[in-house]
């Protein structure tokens, strides 16, 4: 398949593996090698040193999708718990909007490339790697075992994520401008044969953390098995994993997600990032722009229209909220390290934020719902019903009647740094025992909207904090079906906090991304044995799980709060429930919808926005055009249908 536009003679293709051998980021040796000399790929062949450097490039490209913004764009947008937020820059992929043009085709051709890339890195390797002069054949056979597992997890990120399109196990010397589809069974034959040869040749407990072992090839083949509804080769290859002794919950989901905790129990296969400012360049290429000085695509980070941001895990502020512009310029916040830096990616679905009890499921925890007040300068200011020259535009009203306040008052601070600034709540609020706030808003003018138009919000009526609802964050606007505020406003996922960046303008953390954790075993578990018609026991795997996330440990409270009391009670819809309150941002939404077939089903019942355009052809993402392009049988090869 053609991966770039570029006619490359062999010795700039191996030049491209070259190059990520010299921008790789991880936090063990096996990713931080120190720069080579240039010559051929073949060279790196005869030492364990340059081989070490080869495989590691290998890796690179779980880099560009993993803790990335074109990563969660692709996995958690557009379903039933993640809709568009309000900067986001590609939202074709959140609302199945028209996206055969703009930054959507761009972002979606620089996955295809670095995938392919990553491939063609795999199957380079692979075929030298037999003729390397290096004595020490198990450390050959390990790291064969390394690269045929990253090669069908290459090979099923772009079967699930495009179906059946360009399939090869040959390096690729040339650029290939004729291409041929395979079949999605002769995609899994490749993914299955490489996993069952790799099992017999990685380690149980791998020589650095973050290579690929024995645990993580089979929780994969678990994960393999369940997609190919295979469901006794799923719960079998789940069970492996789950009964390692290495591997155990951690009972408390906050002690899961701190930082300091990023090597635990429960991961089984960690994408490693660093926290060396030197390996933070990102891994995304432009195809479409060569350097004619080294004749390498150049780095795609910062280009016009493409916004990629530098390395490392950049969750800490793709999932955050712009709290300090609540609600127009700031109720006693600015942006600090502790609270983070907003991007306002995606935004959660009503149906999401309501999955979870808030009393006896601890994963509601880890949401932020209270910003505590940093900054007086901000601190809104009280204002008496009297005329002052003060100039203070902060008016309160008491259904609809202005509250005047002492004139001792009057400029002094309604709150103090250190007191609760803004309040999320799930639960509706009693609108007409709360004061009604206009802060700096224009006036309606002539044939405009009214003043109510202009984002009121509800302030404690002691307090003074702002507190936003339910009804106020999802408030749907009947004349568009969208969501009628500007998606500014929800809790945040937790997961990706990180107070140790060096400045706010930093964008990517040294946290670890887990691609595979153990409650994904569980849950593998648990549907192959609905499948089979065994509820009783998927219950048990619901169950176990359930323990270790509810408050006080009664995982049968929790489990009975949620419908379900005994093995009758669980189906698919259930399980994806519980997966999501599990899972969520972690890579697999997307998939775990369209493996299951609920995709059209689920979005058009939860997510407003992408309900209105989705359609069953959307269980493929669309292929790049620029790929088609460079096809001189692109008619042949075609464009997924539908679009």
């Amino acid at each position: 398949m053609k991966i770039n536009s570029n006619k490359y003679t062999m010795k700039k293709i191996l030049s491209i593996i070259l190059l990520a051998v010299l921008i790789l980021q991880g936090c063990d040796d096996f990713l931080e090698e120190e720069p080579l000399s240039i010559e051929t790929a073949e060279s790196y062949m005869e030492t364990v040193e340059g081989l070490e450097s080869l495989v590691g490039s290998a890796y690179i490209g779980l880099r560009v999708w993993y803790g990335r913004e074109n990563g969660w764009d692709f996995t958690e947008a557009g379903t039933d718990i993640y809709g568009r937020g309000y900067d986001n820059r590609s939202a074709a992929f959140c609302t199945y909007a028209s996206a055969l043009s703009g930054e959507e085709q761009e972002r979606s051709a620089a996955i295809w490339y670095e995938l392919y890339v990553a491939v063609n890195t795999c199957n380079f390797i692979l075929a030298n790697i037999g003729d390397s002069p290096i004595e020490d054949k198990e450390f050959l056979n390990r790291r064969k075992g390394e690269l045929l597992f990253l090669r069908a997890h290459y090979y099923w990120q772009i079967v699930e994520t495009w179906g059946g399109v360009y399939l090869s196990t040959e390096p690729t010397a040339e650029a290939q401008h004729v291409a041929q589809r395979s079949s999605v069974d002769e995609f899994y034959d490749v993914i299955f044969s490489d996993l069952e040869e790799a099992l017999l040749m990685v380690p149980e407990i791998p020589d650095q953390y973050g290579r690929i072992s024995k645990p993580i090839v089979e929780a994969f083949l678990a994960r393999m098995y369940l997609f190919r509804e295979d469901w006794a080769n799923a719960k079998l290859y789940a069970d492996r994993v789950i009964n390692y002794p290495s591997y155990s919950f951690i009972p408390e989901v906050s002690e899961l997600w701190h930082l300091e905790n990023d090597i635990n129990s429960e991961v089984i296969w960690p994408i490693v990032y660093s926290d060396n400012p030197s390996t933070t360049t990102p891994a995304i290429r432009n195809q479409g722009n060569i350097d004619p000085n080294t004749n390498l695509p150049v780095l795609w980070d910062n280009q016009p229209g493409f916004i990629q941001r530098e390395g490392g895990n950049s969750g800490l502020v793709q999932w955050q909220i712009r709290y300090e512009e609540i609600p127009s310029s700031g109720w006693g916040m600015v942006r600090d390290i502790p609270n983070g830096r907003g991007f306002l990616r995606w935004m959660p679905t009503r149906f999401f934020i309501e999955l979870y009890d808030t009393e006896q499921d601890q994963r509601w925890q880890l949401f932020q719902k209270v910003w505590i007040a940093n900054d007086l300068a901000s601190i809104p200011k009280y204002k008496s019903s009297t005329e002052t020259e003060s100039g203070y535009e902060t008016e309160f009203y008491l259904n609809g009647v202005m509250v005047p306040w002492d004139i001792s008052l009057d400029g002094q601070p309604i709150f103090n740094v250190g007191d609760t600034a803004i309040v999320f709540t799930r639960e509706p609020i009693d609108t007409t025992q709360y004061l009604r706030l206009f802060y700096n808003l224009p006036e309606p003018v002539d044939g405009g909207p009214s003043k109510d138009f202009f984002m009121p919000h509800y302030l404690h009526p002691d307090r003074k904090y702002i507190i936003i609802d339910m009804n106020e964050m999802f408030a749907i606007n009947p004349s568009t079906g969208n969501y009628a505020q500007i998606k500014n406003y929800f809790p945040i996922n937790g997961k990706y906090r990180d107070s140790t960046i060096i400045s706010l303008d930093h964008t990517g953390t040294k946290r670890d991304i887990w691609a595979i954790r153990l409650a994904e075993m569980y849950f593998i578990a648990a549907e192959a044995a609905v499948n089979m018609s065994d509820g009783e026991t998927a219950y048990d795997y619901l169950l176990e799980l359930a323990n270790n996330r509810a408050v006080g440990g009664d995982g049968a409270g929790l489990l009975a709060t949620y419908g379900v009391t005994g093995g009758s009670d669980i189906d698919i819809d259930f399980i994806l429930d519980e997966r999501a309150r599990e899972l969520a941002t972690e890579h697999h939404r997307w998939f775990d919808l369209k493996r299951t077939g609920k995709l059209v089903e689920r979005v058009r019942a939860h997510n407003p926005e992408a309900a209105k355009n989705i359609q069953e052809f959307h269980n493929l993402r669309f292929i790049p055009q620029a790929q088609l392009d460079a096809l001189y049988n692109r008619d042949e090869f075609g464009q997924n249908p539908g679009y």
